[in-house]
């Protein structure tokens, strides 16, 4: 998360890392060379559509833009009320993220995503008012609590390889 103007937006490689991955080039022409700001306004006019672009967007930008997905959650998404689809969306594209073998986030940044599910585990009704979303969501987010533990035991033992 860029603090001042000397840490620069994520460029499009940092959207496409893999180079020709269709789904990354698509994110950056949605999110590419956007504030926090302006990504949020745009995620918020069509949070359905955007959602993927988290999903697929090189670790980078994930980590750059994250702000968008917290400020969502926890701001837009309960004061509608059903946004059951686009909450578990979010989760599961913050699992993809962490999925990623070989990708190091440091714990400034995980520790945000626990806090988040932390928020969402005991605000699942400010969602949907539907019992059964309700279960949807609590269950995306206790898969992305689980992926979060797994990075953090992974990320420890190859600090303790390198340290040894």
């Amino acid at each position: 998360m860029p603090n001042n103007a000397a840490e620069s937006l994520p460029m499009e490689r940092d959207f496409d890392p893999w180079g020709g991955q269709l789904d990354g080039q698509t994110a950056w022409r949605n999110f590419g060379e956007l504030t926090i700001e302006e990504a949020f306004e745009l995620f918020c006019t069509n949070p359905i559509i955007y959602v993927e672009d988290f999903m697929f967007m090189g670790p980078r930008a994930f980590t750059h833009y994250f702000p968008v997905i917290d400020r969502y959650v926890r701001e837009v998404a309960p004061e509608d009320g059903e946004t059951e689809i686009e909450v578990s969306g979010l989760a599961a594209a913050i699992w993809f993220q962490l999925d990623h073998e070989g990708v190091y986030f440091r714990e400034s940044f995980l520790e945000p995503i626990e806090q988040l599910v932390d928020h969402v585990s005991s605000e699942a009704g400010s969602f949907s008012p539907g019992l059964e979303d309700q279960v949807r969501i609590r269950r995306e987010w206790t898969r992305v609590e689980k992926k979060l533990s797994e990075v953090r035991s992974r990320q420890s033992k190859v600090r303790n390889r390198e340290d040894g």
